[in-house]
C-alpha cells in the first residue's frame, strides 16, 4: 500500500475488514508473494535497485534479504515445495531474464532463460516440473511453457498475443490474458503438457493491467472462479482532481500579517 510517497506491506483480513501493517521501512516494499505454506512472504524492496526480501507473514520478524545484485528483480512464483523461487532479473545487455533462486542453504541463484529478448512473469506448474512465462521473441509478447529441467525446450501456448499466465490448480489448463479476454488452454492429462486450442473464458477489459510480473487475477482452488482486481468499468464514478493555482499568493492574501 502506498502512503505518503512510500510503499509498505499490509495484511488484509477480508472477513473482518482489518488491515495490519507488516513493514515500516523507508524503502519501497511491494509485489508480495506467499510461500505455499502461507507462513512467509517474498517481496521487492527498493534500496539502490529492486532486491528480493522475505519475512514471516505474521510480521513476527523483520525482512531478510534473499537476493541482491546490481540489477532490478521482480518476483514470479514459488515451487510447490517452497524450496525454490522463480523471478525476473533485468540486465543491461540481455534485458529481462528468468532466474531460479534456491532458498535453502546458501540461497544460490542461477539463470534459466537468458536471451536478447524480454522474458518475464515466470509461474511454476502445480507439480513443480514446468513453468510458464512471457517472451517477445516472436515480435510480440506471447505465453510459453518450458520444463524446469530443460528451459530451452519451450512450447508456445498463446497464438495472438498473451500476458500474465497462470496455471489451473490441477495443472491441466493454463490461463492468460489476450487483449480484453481471459483465455484458457487445455494441457491434457499426460506426463508432459499437450496444449490444445486457446479459447476465451470471459471478457477481461475491467481487470486492471498487470505491471512487470504482477498479475491482477488469480484462479480459485476449484479452477472455476477467479479473483480479480477491477479497474472499474464505464459506469464507474470518476475521482475529481482539484488544482489550486497560485497557492502561495492566495495564502499570503488570506493570512493576517501578524501571523506571517
Amino acid at each position: 500500500m502506498f502512503e505518503a510517497g512510500n510503499a509498505d506491506l499490509w495484511m488484509l483480513e477480508p472477513a473482518r475488514g482489518v488491515l495490519t501493517r507488516l513493514t515500516t521501512s523507508p524503502r519501497l516494499e511491494f509485489l508480495a508473494r506467499w510461500t505455499p505454506d502461507g507462513r512467509r512472504l517474498a517481496f521487492v524492496g527498493e534500496d539502490r535497485v529492486f532486491d528480493l526480501y522475505w519475512m514471516p507473514a505474521d510480521g513476527s520478524a523483520p525482512p531478510e534479504l534473499l537476493r541482491t545484485s546490481d540489477y532490478d528483480k521482480y518476483p514470479g512464483s514459488w515451487s510447490p515445495d517452497g524450496r525454490a523461487f522463480l523471478y525476473t532479473e533485468t540486465h543491461t545487455t540481455t534485458r529481462e531474464n528468468i532466474w531460479l533462486l534456491d532458498v535453502t542453504g546458501s540461497k544460490e541463484a542461477r539463470p534459466l532463460i537468458v536471451t536478447p529478448f524480454l522474458e518475464s512473469g515466470p509461474e511454476f506448474s502445480p507439480d513443480g516440473r514446468w513453468f510458464a512465462f512471457m517472451s517477445n521473441e516472436s515480435g510480440r509478447v506471447e505465453v510459453y511453457i518450458a520444463p524446469l529441467a530443460n528451459p530451452s525446450a519451450k512450447t508456445r501456448i498463446s497464438t495472438a498475443g498473451g500476458t500474465e499466465p497462470s496455471w489451473a490448480p490441477d495443472g491441466r489448463r493454463l490461463f492468460y490474458r489476450s487483449g480484453d479476454r481471459l483465455m484458457s488452454v487445455d494441457l491434457g492429462t499426460g506426463p508432459a503438457p499437450a496444449p490444445g486450442e486457446a479459447r476465451p473464458l470471459f471478457a477481461a477489459e475491467t481487470i486492471a493491467d498487470g505491471w512487470q510480473s504482477f498479475r491482477n487475477y488469480d484462479p480459485a482452488a476449484d479452477g472455476r472462479r477467479f479473483v480479480i482486481v477491477d479497474q472499474g468499468g464505464a459506469g464507474a464514478t470518476p475521482i475529481p482532481l482539484h488544482v489550486i493555482l497560485n497557492w502561495f499568493t492566495d495564502l499570503d492574501r488570506r493570512l493576517p500579517a501578524a501571523r506571517r
